[in-house]
């Protein structure tokens, strides 16, 4: 089970440790927890589509209904998890700044992982749905983060499997 220390680590690693106040704050560790997650870290939280992509309703129980002793508890992360930290940074780049960007990407990685089980089974498809649930990202914003996911070489299996 991971605990409220487990994440805490993960995020004070990446300078997020004090962001559960505003909304966009909120996000942001929703998105990055779930690359997190993608790039191998033990974060043991099921994600499904929300109104902001993937979205883990355990995450946010965890993060916001710590035990007491949980949040006296402190863990260093492994080197191991240090360098996960590090390659879900430097994929990101800029876009770690931004919640909107870490959005787009996390939701672009959670359609070309569980689109083709819901008849998302194509570029052009996952595209055209994330046009519809997310206006406010432009053809050519969609189109920078595939390019983002498709240089990193990290879903290379599941940008295979589309038509």
């Amino acid at each position: 089970m991971t605990t409220y220390s487990d994440v805490m680590a993960f995020l004070t690693n990446l300078g997020l440790g004090d962001g559960l106040d505003s909304f966009p704050d909120r996000i942001r560790i929703q998105k990055v927890v779930y690359l997190l997650k993608q790039f191998g870290a033990d974060l043991n939280f099921g994600y499904t589509w929300y109104i902001r992509g993937p979205y883990s309703p355990s995450l946010t129980r965890t993060l916001f209904n710590p035990t007491e002793g949980d949040i006296s508890t402190e863990r260093e992360l492994s080197s191991e998890e240090l360098k996960i930290v590090n390659e879900v940074r430097n994929f990101l780049g800029g876009d770690f700044y931004s919640f909107e960007g870490m959005e787009l990407i996390a939701s672009l990685v959670y359609l070309i992982k569980h689109g083709p089980s819901k008849g998302l089974s194509s570029r052009a498809k996952i595209s055209r749905f994330l046009n519809e649930q997310k206006p406010q990202y432009s053809s050519i914003q969609i189109d920078q983060a595939w390019d983002k996911i498709a240089k990193s070489k990290k879903w290379n299996a599941f940008l295979a499997r589309l038509e």
